[in-house]
């Protein structure tokens, strides 16, 4: 939703006590939500509920039982009711003074200064009753539930009570002190006023809920509007008003604003659920519909709901996370042929949810009399999916044209940059069977789960071989992805994030992050979540930790704590069998110090990702589609030794090259001219990193000068030359070296 000012903004704040007791009466949640925002003790509380008793209820309480006290008085004079009814209900002396009142002033003024004394006396008890009551039952609330509810309670209880004890049973107990004849009498107008009051509560128990639901109603209903209907001015209205399909309307035409007040209904009145998530999901899909015409995957999103009814069917949620993820793809890729394909598993997805929109689900005998059960919002999303099947249909045939003319030759399933992809990049994904056998025999085989170091250049696959990884190794394990690389600030960002990246990839919505006094507390706190849900879901999880040395750099701030949450990591890894964690860089765990993560993970596993081989760096050369002249794909193997994301670069400027000129037959000049383009450039994505990045000493670059241009070694360049070796930039062939991949040499001349 756009961000924009919200009608139903629940004040909490009263303008002054008046307001807070019509909300002690009308809406005991906000005075619930206002005692919660003061942040009030228990003593505060009581406080603030005797300051509002003594100086707002005892005033109500007094000036409304005093009027009807005085309208009794004004009734008994002008019917001369003593004349009129058995003379034992009323004393001797009461009554016959009564004969010598003949005008209707004296009658009056005779009840008044007679029964004074009786409107006092009922008016104390029901004081005194209104606040003991309401100070037990506030007490009670505190004890039982929680403090801010205890007042809200207490107040609105002690309110009700002084009313109803001041307007009724103890005022007519008061009044006969002094009229009625005895204890006999006063037991009877007891008795009746007993009577009145039972068969009141039954006609109110009855008739009374529906009553003052209608009451309520009637005001707005013929008038209703998303802002100002009973819904909004009522919170206690707990029926269908029958406004249903009217308010349906109204946020179809209105949607944004309609699931401000669906949400305002879901969260501030109770009673309205169903009608909440009914409006909800007709927004949502009107909203849907809206932004097929852009083929907005923002709006390509589910309500979250647990109410039995309206949850959206499992096969929905599949189908539209797999349309969203193949429309966000397909958005991002450069690649006109993928973008063909994602396009069409999107209209394949948007196909079957389509379908399904159209699947009205069985409705029970309660559904069918509920009003807001009963009525199918399967249907809201029928047309929204078949404008945005529409919509992407034209757009697939416009790609399928374009992909004509600009792939007249072959698709281009070559990514230059990033990540592969298991869903969108499979063609291209070369296995490297070496390590998945080491990985999966590692991971089957042993009984309990370490440490692992996937090591290797960048760009060289190490990313894309973890996001194949989990539909390699099937579904007993579970690897959760974590890339450090600029993502964290600091350690205890890290954990945060991590707990993040966890939380999502399970997709649990309701855990929340809790961090402890130290690393090590927030850490033990996420590895028993960690363990248990490795054991709720009975897999393996491998928590994966890509650039891991971007902790390394936060860890050396605090060297104490870093070493402490070090040994917490080897600690966990060496106590349980049910997760994994994977170290994913370049750096070896000897060259990190201050702390030595090597004195830590001795027992890791190391795995290298090293180059393609020659099968399949001619396998990968292949998936273009295109005929080479001989010896052309022996070049490519002979310029990038195998470099994965190197030959990606080259074949992917030849698919190219190939499209444009409309042959499929490409010879040695064609390569000469993709290496110009994409290659041979100051930022190719691949050697500019190793010059700037692995040769990050002035020592390095002179290292590899002197190597490409066959010169002595500077002096005291024997560590720092070991390290580019172990790393696999430079090859020791005797007494002399040489540049492992001939193009990082070429570069180097020209650009280093």
């Amino acid at each position: 939703m756009d961000k924009q000012e919200n009608p139903f903004e629940y004040r909490i704040i009263p303008n002054n006590d008046w307001e807070l007791l019509w909300w002690a009466v009308s809406d005991t949640n906000r005075v619930v939500r206002f005692a919660k925002h003061n942040e009030w003790k228990w003593w505060q509380e009581c406080l603030f509920f005797l300051r509002l008793f003594l100086l707002r209820v005892i005033p109500v309480v007094t000036v409304v039982t005093a009027l009807l006290w005085l309208i009794i008085i004004t009734l008994i004079a002008a019917a001369d009711l003593p004349n009129h009814t058995p003379v034992e209900w009323w004393e001797v002396q009461c009554w016959n003074e009564w004969q010598f009142l003949q005008s209707f002033s004296s009658k009056w003024n005779y009840l008044i200064t007679s029964q004074l004394r009786g409107l006092i006396v009922g008016l104390f008890f029901a004081l005194l009753i209104g606040l003991f009551a309401g100070l037990v039952v506030g007490l009670a609330a505190g004890l039982s539930i929680s403090l801010t509810y205890a007042f809200a309670t207490g107040l609105s209880f002690a309110l009700s009570v002084s009313l109803s004890f001041g307007l009724g049973v103890l005022f007519w107990i008061g009044f006969s002190i002094s009229l009625s004849s005895g204890l006999e009498v006063t037991i009877r107008l007891a008795a009746i006023i007993g009577l009145l009051g039972s068969f009141s509560a039954g006609l109110s128990a009855g008739l009374g809920g529906i009553l003052a639901n209608l009451i309520k109603a009637l005001p707005g209903y013929f008038n209703v509007t998303l802002i100002q209907n009973p819904y909004v001015r009522w919170p206690t209205i707990n029926t269908s008003i029958f406004i249903e399909k009217r308010l349906i309307h109204l946020t179809q035409d209105q949607p944004q604003l309609g699931l401000q007040f669906a949400y305002f209904l879901l969260y501030l009145r109770p009673e309205q659920r169903n009608l909440a998530l009914l409006l909800a999901h007709a927004g949502k899909a009107e909203l849907m519909n809206r932004a097929a015409i852009e083929l907005d995957d923002s709006e390509l999103i589910s309500i979250d709901t647990d109410r039995q009814g309206f949850i959206v069917p499992t096969e929905w949620q599949a189908q539209i996370n797999a349309a969203k993820k193949a429309l966000v793809a397909a958005e991002s890729t450069h690649l006109i042929s993928t973008r063909v394909s994602l396009f069409k598993d999107f209209i394949a997805a948007l196909e079957g949810l389509h379908k399904n929109t159209q699947q009205v689900p069985e409705k029970t005998w309660s559904d069918q009399i509920s009003m807001t059960r009963r009525i199918n919002w399967y249907e809201f999303y029928t047309p929204a999916v078949a404008a945005w099947l529409k919509v992407a249909r034209e757009r697939l045939a416009v790609l399928e044209l374009q992909a004509q003319m600009l792939e007249p030759i072959a698709p281009n399933r070559y990514q230059t940059g990033g990540a592969l992809s298991p869903e969108f990049n499979t063609a291209v994904f070369m296995e490297r069977e070496d390590l998945i056998d080491k990985l999966s025999i590692l991971l089957y085989t042993t009984q309990n789960f370490s440490v692992f170091f996937l090591q290797g250049q960048r760009r060289v696959g190490k990313t894309s071989l973890l996001k194949f990884l989990p539909v390699i190794l099937g579904k007993r394990f579970e690897l959760v992805y974590f890339d450090l690389q600029g993502s964290i600030g600091s350690v205890p960002d890290f954990l945060a994030k991590w707990h993040a990246a966890f939380a999502a990839h399970f997709e649990i919505k309701e855990a929340a992050f809790q961090p402890g006094t130290s690393w090590v507390e927030t850490f033990k706190g996420l590895q028993a979540w960690f363990f248990e849900t490795a054991r709720d879901r009975e897999v393996k999880i491998i928590l994966a930790l890509d650039e891991y040395e971007e902790l390394h750099k936060h860890l050396q701030k605090d060297p104490i704590q870093a070493e402490e949450f070090l040994g917490a990591l080897r600690h966990f890894t060496q106590h349980q069998s049910e997760l994994s964690i994977m170290f994913v860089g370049l750096k070896f765990f000897s060259e990190l110090k201050d702390p030595n993560w090597n004195e830590f993970f001795p027992q890791s596993v190391p795995i290298r990702v090293e180059y393609l081989d020659r099968a399949k760096t001619f396998q990968l050369i292949e998936v273009s589609q295109l005929e080479f002249e001989p010896g052309f794909k022996e070049r490519i193997w002979e310029l990038t030794q195998g470099h994965p994301s190197l030959i990606q670069k080259i074949c992917y400027e030849l698919v190219q090259s190939a499209n444009r000129e409309g042959r499929r037959q490409l010879a040695a000049a064609d390569l000469d001219e993709a290496l110009r383009t994409m290659i041979y450039i100051p930022d190719n994505g691949v050697t500019d990193i190793f010059w700037t990045q692995n040769c990050n000493l002035d020592i390095d670059k002179e290292i590899v000068r002197a190597i490409v241009n066959k010169h002595p070694l500077p002096p005291d360049s024997r560590l720092r030359l070991r390290r580019l070796i172990e790393y696999g930039f430079i090859l020791e062939e005797g007494e002399t070296y040489l540049m492992r991949v001939p193009i990082f040499e070429n570069w180097v001349k020209t650009f280093g």
